[in-house]
């Protein structure tokens, strides 16, 4: 089984948690989850994308350099 890559993960992580705002009234309502929940896991979210596009960044100049 061929594993997903980080990017990928990351847009499956943004389309859970777009499905799950968009009905978060139904998943609280039947327990499956919190508002609390929601916000922490948008906000780990936004911060591993954060870090991700700091890596890529970090990368691309380290390519750059090798080649100068």
């Amino acid at each position: 089984m061929q594993k997903k890559s980080y990017a990928e993960q990351i847009k499956d992580s943004q389309v859970i948690l777009g499905g799950v705002i968009q009905d978060k009234d139904e998943f609280i309502e039947k327990g499956y989850t919190t508002e609390k929940y929601i916000t922490d896991f948008e906000t780990l979210l936004n911060a591993t994308i954060t870090l991700n596009n700091e890596q890529e960044k970090s990368k691309a100049a380290m390519v750059s350099n090798t080649a100068q």
